[in-house]
């Protein structure tokens, strides 16, 4: 019974923490590649929350024109 317990446990922390964390890292991947219109559901424990706030506040920034002008310069 406690090893069913277990089981559900591990399954319930796979859906709130690594799906969300494995759909962060394809589409940080992808940004990397030169996607820059890729975005991520926000969706988890608030921790995961606030990573997905995060990255998608990046991607708009890195299609902002003051960052194209700058890297352009670079």
């Amino acid at each position: 019974m406690f090893a069913l317990f277990v089981l559900m446990l591990l399954a319930a922390s796979r859906r709130q923490v690594v799906q969300p964390i494995d759909r962060l890292v394809t589409a940080a991947v992808a940004v990397a590649a030169g996607d820059h219109n890729r975005n991520v559901g926000i969706d988890g424990p608030d921790e995961i929350q606030r990573l997905h706030t995060a990255f998608n506040k990046m991607v708009v920034d890195l299609r902002s024109p003051q960052h194209t002008v700058f890297h352009d310069c670079a």
